[in-house]
């Protein structure tokens, strides 16, 4: 009993050094599902409905570290290669034309691990 709470404490004491506290990566379908509500405006135009803006805004509030707005950018660019009716001038306008500042460009071109 003695030799498996000593191995337990070894493993998190391992697992603690290995996850950086306070820095969580934000999985792909959470942004997906934040952001399926625009594919309207993203292929046709016009203006985003309501819900793709709450999407965006919480897109917003999951990008609270440099990490996390990296994965949000590679989640963006990953969704748009795979939807090819994406216009991807409509999606660069998204966010302003949802009224939110978003701190991940959105673009094919950009470098996700630069953004800070």
């Amino acid at each position: 009993m003695k030799t498996q709470v000593i191995s337990a404490l070894v493993v998190l004491a391992l697992a603690s050094v290995m996850v950086r506290p306070g820095v969580t990566s934000v999985p792909c379908g959470q942004v997906d599902s934040a952001l399926i509500s625009c594919l309207p405006f993203l292929t046709n135009g016009g203006d985003p409905n309501p819900t793709c803006c709450a999407g965006v805004g919480s897109c917003k509030t999951m990008a609270t570290t440099t990490e996390n707005k990296q994965d949000i950018c590679s989640c963006i660019k990953a969704a748009a290669a795979n939807n090819p009716g994406v216009k991807l001038e409509m999606a660069a306008l998204l966010p302003e034309k949802c009224g939110v500042s978003l701190d991940v460009p959105i673009s094919p071109s950009v470098d996700c691990k630069s953004i800070k």
